[in-house]
């Protein structure tokens, strides 16, 4: 193989393995910067949802509080026709509970109060009511545990007499959703697809991403596009089984990595570029001076014994030119020399032949006319 193909091979060689060693050391970077973010995310996620689970046990309590206070207690006990002054005030006091309780928890949307015996409920944001019959059914049947209903989210407390006789009175509150997701991803900045279930329920979502519901608890999961994790939400009060579910998009994890593969493809446009000016170097400096010292060569072994390579500069062909010239005048004063020995040695030979030949034609004569003589008589 030549020389040039060698070089040629070895810059393609060399090259390639630099490029898929720094796009592998790049898509390792990546994966532990990936890891890191997931680790990250995974952390603010378990804090938001430590968070959450706080809020709605302390709501709990709060509901409970109400429950058992002598005021609501005394409410559920009260004839509406006989102590209707004492109905007004303790409806008062009811109704300032509530909305300080309100004011205290942003993910409640509306506290309600009910005493079915007065047909009268204290809400959030009326003192004194018409019993909702509805909403009553609803809030009987969320009693100590989280229940979703026609998509609105519910908790409820027995009234109690001294925290050991309930009544038929109750105390409730419906839950926003979206505010209890927004609880979660409050000073979240990364972009992430999340999801709360209640009993495998979905009751709100942010993002458009197709969930898969056989992930493991705690531990994030490859998917197609990204990966997604299970948290469960404890609570230590409430029943049921509260989740959040969050999907990391490879679009949005990667973004660093996707701006790396576009200066890997800008270093490898730069290295065809850098290959096509290595391809004119080597042919200038390389390849042409060898061609020539080749044809030089070939010359000289044809018998061409005036061959004589010009050049110019100083360089390492350069002193190679110098040497072969100077071996080619050499070549041709040993050629001289060789030659004009064999013409003096030749030029020898033919004079002492010459001295040979003269005696003897001479004696070769003087016996022909000797033997002419002897046959004439």
């Amino acid at each position: 193989m030549p020389l040039h193909r060698k070089l040629l091979l070895f810059f393609i060689v060399s090259s390639m393995i630099l490029f898929v060693s720094s796009t592998l050391v790049t898509n390792r970077i990546a994966e532990s910067a990936d890891e890191r973010n997931r680790n990250q995310t995974l952390s603010q996620l378990e804090t938001a949802i430590e968070h959450l689970a706080e809020r709605l046990n302390t709501l709990d309590e709060s509901l409970r509080g109400i429950a058992v206070s002598s005021d609501a207690n005394l409410m559920s006990r009260y004839d509406i026709q006989r102590n209707i002054g004492e109905v007004v005030e303790k409806s008062k006091i009811l109704f300032s509970m509530a909305c300080t309780l309100k004011v205290c928890s942003p993910t409640v949307d509306r506290i309600y109060i009910q005493f079915p015996s007065l047909d009268r409920q204290v809400t959030s944001d009326l003192r004194w009511d018409k019993l909702d019959r509805q909403m009553y059914e609803t809030l009987c049947g969320a009693k100590g545990r989280l229940t979703l209903t026609d998509g609105k989210l519910y908790i409820s407390r027995d009234l109690s007499i001294g925290g050991i006789l309930h009544t038929e009175s109750i105390v409730g509150c419906l839950l926003s959703p979206d505010m209890l997701m927004g609880g979660i991803l409050s000073g979240y900045g990364s972009p992430l697809d999340v999801q709360l279930l209640l009993d495998d329920t979905v009751i709100s979502v942010r993002g458009e991403e197709s969930w898969d519901r056989s992930l493991t608890t705690g531990v994030w999961e490859r998917r197609a596009h990204g990966y997604c994790i299970s948290l469960p939400i404890v609570l230590e009060t409430l029943e049921g089984n509260l989740r959040l579910e969050a999907y990391i998009l490879d679009s949005y994890s990667t973004v660093a990595r996707l701006n790396i593969y576009v200066w890997i493809a800008v270093e490898f446009i730069l290295m065809l570029l850098e290959l096509f000016l290595f391809l004119v170097m080597v042919r200038k400096t390389v390849h042409k001076p060898i061609q020539k010292l080749l044809c030089a060569f070939d010359r000289l072994s044809g018998g061409d014994t005036m061959v004589c390579i010009s050049h110019d500069g100083n360089n390492e062909f350069t002193r190679l030119y110098t040497h072969f010239n100077r071996m080619v005048a050499q070549l041709n004063d040993l050629f001289t020399r060789r030659h004009q020995a064999e013409l003096a040695a030749r030029n020898a030979e033919l004079k002492h032949l010459q001295q040979q030949i003269h005696p003897h034609f001479l004696y070769n004569s003087f016996y022909q006319l000797y033997a002419l003589c002897q046959m004439e008589g």
